[in-house]
Protein backbone atom coordinates (compact mmCIF):
# COMPACT_ATOMS: atom_id res chain seq x y z
CA UNK A 1 0.00 0.00 0.00
CA UNK A 2 1.01 3.74 -1.03
CA UNK A 3 1.80 5.94 1.67
CA UNK A 4 -0.71 8.26 0.45
CA UNK A 5 -2.95 5.18 0.44
CA UNK A 6 -1.84 4.23 3.66
CA UNK A 7 -2.94 8.22 5.25
CA UNK A 8 -6.11 7.96 3.58
CA UNK A 9 -7.18 4.60 5.33
CA UNK A 10 -5.69 6.03 8.86
CA UNK A 11 -7.86 9.30 8.60
CA UNK A 12 -10.79 7.70 7.33
CA UNK A 13 -10.41 4.97 10.60
CA UNK A 14 -9.63 7.92 13.04
CA UNK A 15 -13.05 9.80 11.60
CA UNK A 16 -15.05 6.51 12.34
CA UNK A 17 -13.54 6.34 15.78
CA UNK A 18 -14.52 9.75 16.24
CA UNK A 19 -18.20 9.13 14.90
CA UNK A 20 -18.16 6.70 17.86
CA UNK A 21 -16.98 8.69 20.76
CA UNK A 22 -19.85 11.46 20.75
CA UNK A 23 -20.80 10.68 24.89
CA UNK A 24 -19.74 13.45 27.45
CA UNK A 25 -17.73 11.09 29.48
CA UNK A 26 -15.23 10.20 26.37
CA UNK A 27 -14.87 13.87 25.66
CA UNK A 28 -11.23 13.35 26.52
CA UNK A 29 -10.66 10.89 23.87
CA UNK A 30 -12.49 12.60 21.29
CA UNK A 31 -10.27 15.41 21.80
CA UNK A 32 -7.35 13.16 21.44
CA UNK A 33 -8.72 11.87 17.89
CA UNK A 34 -9.15 15.30 16.52
CA UNK A 35 -5.17 15.72 17.22
CA UNK A 36 -4.47 12.29 15.60
CA UNK A 37 -6.49 13.50 12.57
CA UNK A 38 -5.65 16.92 12.22
CA UNK A 39 -2.01 15.33 12.11
CA UNK A 40 -2.30 12.52 9.79
CA UNK A 41 -4.39 15.61 7.55
CA UNK A 42 -1.16 17.59 7.87
CA UNK A 43 1.09 14.40 6.53
CA UNK A 44 -1.27 13.88 3.87
CA UNK A 45 -1.26 17.38 3.17
CA UNK A 46 2.26 17.27 2.99
CA UNK A 47 2.88 14.10 0.73
CA UNK A 48 0.55 15.62 -1.94
CA UNK A 49 1.60 18.60 -1.84
CA UNK A 50 4.17 20.01 -4.66
CA UNK A 51 5.88 22.65 -2.86
CA UNK A 52 7.31 20.25 -0.24
CA UNK A 53 9.28 18.70 -3.76
CA UNK A 54 10.68 22.09 -4.53
CA UNK A 55 13.86 23.52 -3.31
CA UNK A 56 13.26 25.40 -0.31
CA UNK A 57 14.50 28.93 -2.50
CA UNK A 58 11.78 28.34 -4.86
CA UNK A 59 8.99 27.75 -2.62
CA UNK A 60 9.71 30.17 -0.08
CA UNK A 61 9.67 32.80 -3.28
CA UNK A 62 6.30 31.46 -3.85
CA UNK A 63 4.76 32.29 -0.66
CA UNK A 64 6.26 35.75 -0.07
CA UNK A 65 4.91 36.80 -4.03
CA UNK A 66 1.45 35.64 -2.44
CA UNK A 67 1.36 38.56 0.14
CA UNK A 68 -0.16 41.91 -0.28
CA UNK A 69 1.34 44.22 -2.39
CA UNK A 70 -1.04 47.15 -1.44
CA UNK A 71 -0.94 47.17 2.43
CA UNK A 72 0.42 45.02 5.41
CA UNK A 73 0.18 42.15 6.41
CA UNK A 74 -2.29 41.55 9.29
CA UNK A 75 -1.97 38.94 12.23
CA UNK A 76 -5.16 37.24 11.68
CA UNK A 77 -5.32 33.25 11.15
CA UNK A 78 -7.27 32.82 7.93
CA UNK A 79 -5.41 36.23 6.51
CA UNK A 80 -1.47 34.93 4.63
CA UNK A 81 1.04 34.77 6.24
CA UNK A 82 -0.35 33.02 9.36
CA UNK A 83 -2.47 30.99 6.70
CA UNK A 84 0.11 29.15 5.88
CA UNK A 85 0.77 27.54 8.69
CA UNK A 86 -2.18 25.55 9.30
CA UNK A 87 -2.15 24.30 6.02
CA UNK A 88 0.70 20.69 6.76
CA UNK A 89 4.16 20.33 8.10
CA UNK A 90 6.30 21.29 5.00
CA UNK A 91 4.19 24.60 4.53
CA UNK A 92 4.65 25.87 8.30
CA UNK A 93 8.57 24.52 7.87
CA UNK A 94 9.01 26.98 4.61
CA UNK A 95 7.04 29.82 6.37
CA UNK A 96 8.91 30.02 9.65
CA UNK A 97 12.04 29.74 7.82
CA UNK A 98 11.16 32.32 5.52
CA UNK A 99 12.00 36.29 7.27
CA UNK A 100 10.33 38.14 4.06
CA UNK A 101 6.97 36.84 5.09
CA UNK A 102 7.51 38.07 8.52
CA UNK A 103 8.78 41.46 7.96
CA UNK A 104 6.12 43.51 7.73
CA UNK A 105 2.78 43.75 10.00
CA UNK A 106 0.19 45.68 10.83
CA UNK A 107 -1.23 46.39 14.27
CA UNK A 108 -4.36 47.37 14.54
CA UNK A 109 -5.78 48.70 18.33
CA UNK A 110 -7.28 47.61 20.59
CA UNK A 111 -5.81 44.30 20.39
CA UNK A 112 -6.87 41.10 21.94
CA UNK A 113 -5.51 39.70 25.17
CA UNK A 114 -2.31 37.73 24.31
CA UNK A 115 -1.83 39.32 21.40
CA UNK A 116 1.95 40.24 22.75
CA UNK A 117 2.76 36.74 22.40
CA UNK A 118 1.61 36.77 18.90
CA UNK A 119 4.06 40.03 18.10
CA UNK A 120 7.35 38.88 19.14
CA UNK A 121 6.95 35.14 17.92
CA UNK A 122 6.47 37.08 14.27
CA UNK A 123 8.68 39.56 14.52
CA UNK A 124 11.43 37.06 15.97
CA UNK A 125 10.74 35.16 12.72
CA UNK A 126 12.18 38.23 10.52
CA UNK A 127 15.51 37.78 12.08
CA UNK A 128 17.51 40.84 10.70
CA UNK A 129 15.62 41.85 8.10
CA UNK A 130 14.74 45.34 8.10
CA UNK A 131 10.97 45.87 9.27
CA UNK A 132 7.93 47.92 8.06
CA UNK A 133 5.26 48.53 10.71
CA UNK A 134 1.96 50.20 10.60
CA UNK A 135 0.41 50.97 14.08
CA UNK A 136 -3.18 52.68 14.07
CA UNK A 137 -6.95 52.28 15.21
CA UNK A 138 -9.19 53.98 17.49
CA UNK A 139 -8.67 52.55 21.03
CA UNK A 140 -6.46 53.10 23.59
CA UNK A 141 -2.25 51.86 22.43
CA UNK A 142 -1.74 48.97 24.35
CA UNK A 143 1.15 49.61 26.26
CA UNK A 144 2.70 46.56 26.26
CA UNK A 145 2.40 46.27 22.52
CA UNK A 146 4.41 49.57 22.30
CA UNK A 147 7.58 47.79 24.77
CA UNK A 148 7.45 44.86 22.15
CA UNK A 149 7.71 47.56 18.96
CA UNK A 150 10.23 49.31 21.00
CA UNK A 151 12.66 46.70 21.23
CA UNK A 152 13.01 46.78 17.38
CA UNK A 153 13.21 50.50 16.63
CA UNK A 154 16.89 50.27 15.26
CA UNK A 155 15.42 47.33 12.63
CA UNK A 156 12.71 49.52 11.38
CA UNK A 157 12.93 50.78 8.06
CA UNK A 158 8.94 51.56 7.49
CA UNK A 159 6.90 53.01 10.20
CA UNK A 160 3.37 54.37 9.34
CA UNK A 161 1.28 56.16 12.49
CA UNK A 162 -2.34 56.74 12.67
CA UNK A 163 -4.47 58.10 15.63
CA UNK A 164 -7.71 60.07 16.46
CA UNK A 165 -5.65 62.14 18.86
CA UNK A 166 -2.84 63.91 18.03
CA UNK A 167 -1.13 63.62 22.05
CA UNK A 168 -1.66 60.08 21.54
CA UNK A 169 0.34 60.26 18.12
CA UNK A 170 3.13 61.77 19.27
CA UNK A 171 3.49 60.17 22.49
CA UNK A 172 3.43 56.89 20.46
CA UNK A 173 6.47 58.03 17.93
CA UNK A 174 8.12 59.19 20.93
CA UNK A 175 8.27 56.37 23.11
CA UNK A 176 10.11 54.65 20.22
CA UNK A 177 13.40 56.39 21.19
CA UNK A 178 15.49 56.97 17.53
CA UNK A 179 15.06 55.38 14.43
CA UNK A 180 18.65 55.13 13.14
CA UNK A 181 17.33 52.78 10.20
CA UNK A 182 14.05 54.26 9.54
CA UNK A 183 13.83 55.53 5.43
CA UNK A 184 10.12 55.66 5.40
CA UNK A 185 7.62 57.86 7.87
CA UNK A 186 3.91 58.32 7.55
CA UNK A 187 2.37 60.62 10.36
CA UNK A 188 -1.43 59.95 9.84
CA UNK A 189 -4.77 61.19 11.20
CA UNK A 190 -8.29 59.06 11.39
CA UNK A 191 -10.81 60.80 9.82
CA UNK A 192 -14.39 61.76 11.80
CA UNK A 193 -17.39 63.47 11.18
CA UNK A 194 -18.62 66.47 13.44
CA UNK A 195 -22.09 67.27 13.20
CA UNK A 196 -22.39 70.96 13.43
CA UNK A 197 -26.71 71.21 13.22
CA UNK A 198 -29.23 71.24 10.76
CA UNK A 199 -30.25 73.03 8.00
CA UNK A 200 -33.10 75.02 7.25
CA UNK A 201 -34.12 72.28 4.96
CA UNK A 202 -33.98 69.81 7.95
CA UNK A 203 -30.74 67.93 6.35
CA UNK A 204 -27.47 67.00 8.52
CA UNK A 205 -25.08 69.55 8.79
CA UNK A 206 -21.42 67.83 9.03
CA UNK A 207 -17.78 68.45 8.59
CA UNK A 208 -15.24 66.36 8.57
CA UNK A 209 -12.40 67.18 11.86
CA UNK A 210 -8.80 66.06 10.88
CA UNK A 211 -6.41 65.05 13.85
CA UNK A 212 -4.32 67.88 15.59
CA UNK A 213 -0.97 67.65 16.14
CA UNK A 214 1.64 70.66 18.05
CA UNK A 215 3.92 71.05 15.52
CA UNK A 216 6.90 71.60 17.51
CA UNK A 217 6.32 67.86 17.95
CA UNK A 218 6.07 67.18 14.93
CA UNK A 219 9.81 68.17 14.20
CA UNK A 220 10.90 66.90 17.66
CA UNK A 221 9.60 63.40 15.82
CA UNK A 222 11.47 64.08 12.53
CA UNK A 223 14.61 65.04 14.61
CA UNK A 224 14.50 61.17 15.77
CA UNK A 225 14.86 60.15 12.30
CA UNK A 226 18.19 61.13 11.09
CA UNK A 227 18.20 58.84 7.98
CA UNK A 228 14.52 60.04 6.46
CA UNK A 229 14.08 59.47 2.91
CA UNK A 230 10.89 59.47 2.77
CA UNK A 231 7.92 61.37 4.67
CA UNK A 232 4.11 61.86 4.16
CA UNK A 233 1.80 64.23 6.42
CA UNK A 234 -1.92 62.56 6.25
CA UNK A 235 -5.41 64.20 7.60
CA UNK A 236 -3.13 65.92 9.88
CA UNK A 237 -4.27 69.70 11.29
CA UNK A 238 -0.71 71.45 12.34
CA UNK A 239 -1.41 74.05 15.66
CA UNK A 240 0.89 75.79 17.99
CA UNK A 241 3.24 77.66 15.23
CA UNK A 242 6.45 79.20 16.53
CA UNK A 243 7.85 81.81 14.33
CA UNK A 244 11.07 81.80 16.49
CA UNK A 245 11.61 77.83 15.70
CA UNK A 246 14.91 77.27 13.90
CA UNK A 247 14.72 75.67 10.48
CA UNK A 248 15.30 71.67 10.63
CA UNK A 249 17.63 70.22 8.12
CA UNK A 250 16.96 67.01 7.10
CA UNK A 251 19.84 66.16 4.63
CA UNK A 252 18.38 62.77 3.40
CA UNK A 253 14.74 63.31 2.91
CA UNK A 254 14.09 63.03 -0.86
CA UNK A 255 10.11 62.77 -0.60
CA UNK A 256 8.05 64.98 0.96
CA UNK A 257 4.09 64.48 0.80
CA UNK A 258 0.69 65.58 2.19
CA UNK A 259 -2.01 63.68 1.68
CA UNK A 260 -5.93 63.06 2.00
CA UNK A 261 -6.66 59.79 2.83
CA UNK A 262 -9.44 58.92 0.73
CA UNK A 263 -9.93 60.11 -3.08
CA UNK A 264 -13.41 61.91 -2.28
CA UNK A 265 -12.04 63.56 0.85
CA UNK A 266 -11.00 66.84 -0.19
CA UNK A 267 -9.03 68.10 3.01
CA UNK A 268 -5.88 67.91 2.92
CA UNK A 269 -2.94 67.65 5.79
CA UNK A 270 -1.62 71.45 6.76
CA UNK A 271 1.63 71.88 5.27
CA UNK A 272 2.43 75.31 7.45
CA UNK A 273 5.61 73.08 8.61
CA UNK A 274 7.29 73.44 5.40
CA UNK A 275 8.30 76.84 6.61
CA UNK A 276 10.30 75.55 9.28
CA UNK A 277 12.13 72.81 6.96
CA UNK A 278 15.59 73.43 5.03
CA UNK A 279 15.59 69.85 2.41
CA UNK A 280 18.70 69.97 0.20
CA UNK A 281 18.49 66.40 -0.86
CA UNK A 282 14.65 66.91 -1.61
CA UNK A 283 13.54 65.38 -5.11
CA UNK A 284 9.36 65.03 -4.55
CA UNK A 285 7.03 67.55 -3.46
CA UNK A 286 3.36 67.07 -2.94
CA UNK A 287 1.67 70.60 -1.43
CA UNK A 288 -2.05 71.15 -1.15
CA UNK A 289 -0.87 74.86 -0.94
CA UNK A 290 -4.04 74.48 1.98
CA UNK A 291 -1.78 77.17 4.08
CA UNK A 292 1.00 78.17 2.68
CA UNK A 293 1.59 80.42 -0.26
CA UNK A 294 3.57 80.55 -2.98
CA UNK A 295 6.27 83.26 -2.09
CA UNK A 296 6.26 80.76 1.08
CA UNK A 297 7.14 77.90 -1.79
CA UNK A 298 9.49 80.68 -3.24
CA UNK A 299 11.71 80.62 -0.05
CA UNK A 300 11.55 77.48 1.10
CA UNK A 301 13.15 76.21 -2.25
CA UNK A 302 15.86 79.34 -2.03
CA UNK A 303 16.51 77.98 1.44
CA UNK A 304 16.84 74.21 0.10
CA UNK A 305 18.31 74.59 -3.39
CA UNK A 306 17.33 70.85 -3.91
CA UNK A 307 17.32 68.87 -7.11
CA UNK A 308 13.21 68.74 -7.25
CA UNK A 309 12.21 66.30 -10.19
CA UNK A 310 8.87 66.08 -9.14
CA UNK A 311 6.00 69.32 -8.15
CA UNK A 312 2.77 69.09 -7.50
CA UNK A 313 0.87 71.91 -6.15
CA UNK A 314 -2.95 72.33 -5.32
CA UNK A 315 -5.21 75.07 -4.72
CA UNK A 316 -4.01 77.64 -6.60
CA UNK A 317 -7.15 79.81 -6.63
CA UNK A 318 -6.26 83.76 -5.61
CA UNK A 319 -7.81 86.66 -6.73
CA UNK A 320 -4.66 88.18 -7.50
CA UNK A 321 -3.61 85.59 -10.09
CA UNK A 322 -1.04 87.99 -11.68
CA UNK A 323 1.10 88.40 -8.57
CA UNK A 324 0.72 84.37 -7.80
CA UNK A 325 2.09 83.72 -11.68
CA UNK A 326 5.15 86.12 -10.98
CA UNK A 327 5.62 83.89 -7.93
CA UNK A 328 4.76 80.28 -9.60
CA UNK A 329 7.21 81.59 -12.26
CA UNK A 330 10.03 81.95 -9.89
CA UNK A 331 9.33 78.77 -8.71
CA UNK A 332 9.99 77.04 -11.63
CA UNK A 333 12.79 79.17 -12.21
CA UNK A 334 14.52 77.84 -8.66
CA UNK A 335 14.21 74.00 -9.65
CA UNK A 336 15.73 74.01 -13.54
CA UNK A 337 16.16 70.14 -12.47
CA UNK A 338 12.21 69.65 -12.71
CA UNK A 339 10.67 67.10 -14.88
CA UNK A 340 7.51 66.42 -13.63
CA UNK A 341 4.66 69.41 -13.35
CA UNK A 342 1.54 69.16 -11.44
CA UNK A 343 -1.27 72.32 -11.28
CA UNK A 344 -4.36 72.65 -9.71
CA UNK A 345 -5.80 75.88 -9.83
CA UNK A 346 -9.44 77.28 -9.56
CA UNK A 347 -11.09 79.78 -12.03
CA UNK A 348 -8.01 81.34 -12.85
CA UNK A 349 -7.00 81.86 -16.65
CA UNK A 350 -3.50 79.35 -17.01
CA UNK A 351 -2.99 81.15 -20.40
CA UNK A 352 0.26 82.91 -19.18
CA UNK A 353 2.08 79.83 -18.03
CA UNK A 354 1.46 78.22 -21.07
CA UNK A 355 2.81 81.49 -23.04
CA UNK A 356 5.60 81.46 -20.39
CA UNK A 357 6.65 77.91 -21.41
CA UNK A 358 6.77 78.35 -25.25
CA UNK A 359 8.70 82.00 -24.90
CA UNK A 360 11.09 80.57 -22.34
CA UNK A 361 13.23 77.67 -23.41
CA UNK A 362 15.05 78.24 -19.90
CA UNK A 363 12.06 77.49 -17.64
CA UNK A 364 11.96 74.04 -16.92
CA UNK A 365 14.21 72.82 -19.69
CA UNK A 366 14.07 69.16 -18.67
CA UNK A 367 10.17 69.48 -18.39
CA UNK A 368 8.56 65.70 -19.55
CA UNK A 369 5.21 65.37 -17.80
CA UNK A 370 2.66 67.79 -17.12
CA UNK A 371 -0.39 67.57 -15.51
CA UNK A 372 -3.21 70.75 -15.09
CA UNK A 373 -5.89 70.59 -12.93
CA UNK A 374 -8.72 73.18 -13.72
CA UNK A 375 -12.09 74.17 -11.61
CA UNK A 376 -13.19 76.67 -14.09
CA UNK A 377 -16.10 77.46 -15.77
CA UNK A 378 -14.91 78.47 -18.84
CA UNK A 379 -12.11 77.40 -21.15
CA UNK A 380 -11.30 79.83 -23.26
CA UNK A 381 -10.12 79.55 -27.07
CA UNK A 382 -6.86 81.66 -26.22
CA UNK A 383 -6.01 78.96 -23.49
CA UNK A 384 -6.40 76.14 -26.09
CA UNK A 385 -3.93 77.89 -28.13
CA UNK A 386 -1.06 78.51 -26.00
CA UNK A 387 -1.16 74.86 -24.77
CA UNK A 388 -1.04 74.31 -28.17
CA UNK A 389 1.64 76.69 -28.91
CA UNK A 390 3.19 75.20 -25.95
CA UNK A 391 3.41 71.58 -26.95
CA UNK A 392 4.81 72.28 -29.91
CA UNK A 393 7.67 74.76 -28.61
CA UNK A 394 8.20 71.40 -26.31
CA UNK A 395 7.39 68.65 -28.91
CA UNK A 396 10.97 67.07 -28.43
CA UNK A 397 10.76 67.05 -24.62
CA UNK A 398 7.52 66.89 -23.26
CA UNK A 399 6.34 63.18 -23.30
CA UNK A 400 2.89 63.50 -21.44
CA UNK A 401 0.29 66.46 -20.97
CA UNK A 402 -2.59 65.81 -18.84
CA UNK A 403 -5.41 68.69 -19.01
CA UNK A 404 -8.75 68.04 -16.52
CA UNK A 405 -11.10 70.18 -16.26
CA UNK A 406 -13.53 70.37 -13.26
CA UNK A 407 -16.93 72.21 -13.69
CA UNK A 408 -19.38 72.53 -11.68
CA UNK A 409 -22.71 70.07 -12.43
CA UNK A 410 -25.28 71.23 -15.18
CA UNK A 411 -22.58 72.99 -16.89
CA UNK A 412 -21.51 71.81 -20.72
CA UNK A 413 -17.89 71.46 -21.40
CA UNK A 414 -17.10 73.18 -24.63
CA UNK A 415 -15.24 70.94 -27.17
CA UNK A 416 -12.04 73.00 -28.55
CA UNK A 417 -11.87 73.99 -32.11
CA UNK A 418 -11.56 71.76 -34.77
CA UNK A 419 -7.61 72.68 -35.72
CA UNK A 420 -6.53 72.54 -31.80
CA UNK A 421 -8.19 69.01 -31.77
CA UNK A 422 -6.42 68.01 -34.99
CA UNK A 423 -3.54 69.86 -33.11
CA UNK A 424 -3.58 66.95 -30.18
CA UNK A 425 -4.05 64.24 -32.31
CA UNK A 426 -1.04 64.81 -33.96
CA UNK A 427 0.93 65.26 -30.88
CA UNK A 428 -0.55 62.23 -30.00
CA UNK A 429 0.31 60.28 -33.61
CA UNK A 430 3.80 61.70 -32.94
CA UNK A 431 4.24 59.73 -29.74
CA UNK A 432 3.52 62.13 -27.01
CA UNK A 433 0.61 60.90 -24.85
CA UNK A 434 -2.58 63.34 -24.51
CA UNK A 435 -5.14 62.93 -21.77
CA UNK A 436 -7.84 65.89 -22.10
CA UNK A 437 -10.78 65.05 -19.66
CA UNK A 438 -13.50 66.64 -18.00
CA UNK A 439 -15.20 65.87 -14.92
CA UNK A 440 -18.80 67.39 -13.39
CA UNK A 441 -18.46 68.01 -9.73
CA UNK A 442 -21.68 68.82 -7.64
Amino acid sequence: MSVLKELQARIEEVSADIDRSARPAEKEMLQKLQRSKSGLQRQLNAVRDPLGRLPFEISSEIFVQCLPSDRHAQPKPHKLPMLLLDICTAWTDIAVSTPALWAAIHIEFPRAEGFGQLLKEWLNRARNRPLSISLGGRGVFDDGVLTIVRGYAKQLNSLEAYAEDGDSLAALLHCMGSFSSLERLVIGGLSRIETLGISEDGDDVYAWSRTSIDTRQTLDILCLAPNLVECTFSYLSMVNFDSNTEHLDIPSLRYLAFRRPEENDYTDSDDDILNYLSLPALETLDLPMSHISLQDAVRFLKRSSPPLQKLVLGGIFYDDWEFNFICLDECLRLVPTLTHLELCVRDVDTTPMFASLAESPSLVPHLRRLKLQCHQQVVSEPLYSAVVRALSVRRDQIICFTYMRLHDAGLASPEPDAHICEAFCQFAADGMEIHLESEERI
